[in-house]
């Protein structure tokens, strides 16, 4: 046998020393290199176009990073001064930080240059309004509605005056003859038609105890005159269509609420993009229910075919509702919203009441009195945007998906608090019955009052 030795093959040392000193070179660069990154990813904006420059700050500021956004923009704004989209972007993040005066100096460099440009003049506005500078919020509205006949705010023209109304605003300006606002001859900037914080959270409050006890009074109806089983059945179905709705919103109601108090001049966009995502995610997610009933039969939770599709098919509109309530909160409509709230509760109680007292009620005439609720509601939603506040505009699909963005990251928490309270019906319905489940949610019903109040006052403080 043949044995060769191998000895290993040794660097030479000055090879072994020359990369001693790289390595230590490299580790005294690194606390430099990672306090000067921002810097750096910001100078390498420079080589990007205006818009690869918007969407990297973007990126950027959806992470939580807005130095390093603001860097960003600060970086492409100096290599290009023109770049005026790049000013209404900074001036969006100041906005949302709260860093007022900045903001509004972004928004003038803009106005500056296109002084007809009415997305920027409305964040301007809402700025004012919001810092409480009355006089200059006036004046803006003004060259508002006369570069925009159009104007989403206006309600009529009355004896030449153009009447201007919102939750936090009531304007009369007076027109001259060539139709040209005059200055202001009323003003009621101070909280026209707006409530008071602790009034709403009150009113809310009220509003979600009163639904919660007619919600409660309807289950006790519905189970004395169908049963447990018949109640179970009813309970399962209507957890079904608001579960997945829930989950199929993908957080853009956040987005929605967000928008529309920082910038009115998007809210017809917002509208617009709140139909056209209702539909698109509202059929997603019919069909992911039936795959998932396809794969899994008991996840049907021996529910009768017919009566599930029914409440299938109101998962658009249960989408839309939510969109267009989050709307109307943020222009403090909360007597609206509240009502929209009411109205699928009172409803209940009193069909199913009345064909209880009958002896009619049935689980097909429960679900059907059910989904008819929450149409009237949704049907209010839309006619009170469309006529009362700024309307539907044509879909932006830029906006549509940073709306997506932006609610998909705050749309796992929800997930969470669906999970917590309102799958567990749809498991419980699967795995043990309808009966288990009638009696499980007529408790269900009494615990759900522990988040009436946190749920109010998130409502009412949301706008601000």
């Amino acid at each position: 046998m043949l044995i060769h030795t191998c000895s290993p093959v040794r660097a030479p040392q000055p090879f072994i020393r020359l990369t001693y000193h790289i390595i230590g070179f490299l580790l005294l660069l690194l606390p430099v290199t990672l306090t000067d990154a921002p810097r750096a990813m910001a100078n390498d904006q420079g080589l990007h176009s205006e818009s690869q420059v918007a969407q990297r700050a973007k990126a950027a500021w959806e992470q939580g990073t807005t130095d390093l956004a603001l860097g960003i923009l600060d970086q492409g704004i100096h290599e290009n001064p023109q770049a005026f989209a790049l000013h209404q972007l900074r001036g969006d993040m100041l906005a949302t930080s709260r860093h007022t005066e900045a903001a509004l100096q972004s928004y003038e460099t803009v106005l500056a240059s296109i002084p007809t440009a009415l997305d920027v003049r409305w964040a301007k506005w809402s700025i004012l309004v919001r810092s409480g500078q009355i006089e200059e919020s006036v004046t803006e509205l003004q060259r508002i509605a006369a570069i925009d006949s159009q104007n989403p705010l206006p309600a009529a023209d009355v004896g030449g005056r153009l009447w201007f109304t919102s939750t936090s605003v009531q304007l009369a300006i007076t027109l001259n003859d060539n139709g040209e606002p005059s200055p202001v001859t009323t003003c009621d900037l101070d909280g026209a038609g707006r409530s008071s914080l602790l009034s709403s959270a009150a009113f809310t409050y009220a509003t979600e105890v009163l639904s919660a006890a007619l919600s409660l009074g309807n289950a006790l109806i519905v189970a004395r005159g169908l049963g447990a089983t018949g109640r179970g059945d009813v309970a399962f179905l209507t957890t079904v269509a608001f579960l997945t709705s829930s989950l199929a919103t993908v957080g853009v109601q956040e987005a929605i609420g967000n928008i529309a108090a920082s910038a009115p001049g998007k809210r017809r966009a917002l509208a617009g993009n709140a139909v056209v995502l209702a539909i698109v995610f509202g059929i997603l997610a019919i069909a992911a229910v039936i795959a998932l009933i396809a794969a899994v039969p008991s996840a049907a939770g021996g529910s009768d075919d017919i009566l599930r599709w029914l409440a299938l098919s109101s998962i658009p509109m249960l989408i839309l509702q939510v969109f267009l309530r989050f709307h109307v909160q943020a222009d403090y409509r909360f007597a609206v919203a509240n009502l929209a709230v009411l109205i699928p509760a009172i409803l209940n109680v009193a069909v199913n009441g009345t064909m209880e007292v009958l002896g009619e009620i049935s689980v097909a005439s429960a679900i059907v009195v059910w989904i008819s609720g929450q149409f009237i509601a949704t049907i209010l939603l839309i006619i009170y945007v469309a006529r009362r506040m700024s309307g539907f505009g044509r879909p932006d699909r830029a906006l549509a998906r940073d709306s997506i963005v932006f609610g998909s990251k705050s749309h796992v928490g929800r997930i969470m608090l669906l999970g917590n309270y309102r799958l567990d019906a749809w498991i419980v319905g699967s795995i043990a019955g309808a009966r288990e489940l009638g009696l499980y949610s007529v408790a269900v019903a009494w615990a759900e009052a522990c988040f009436f109040l946190p749920t109010a006052l998130a409502a009412v403080q949301r706008p601000d």
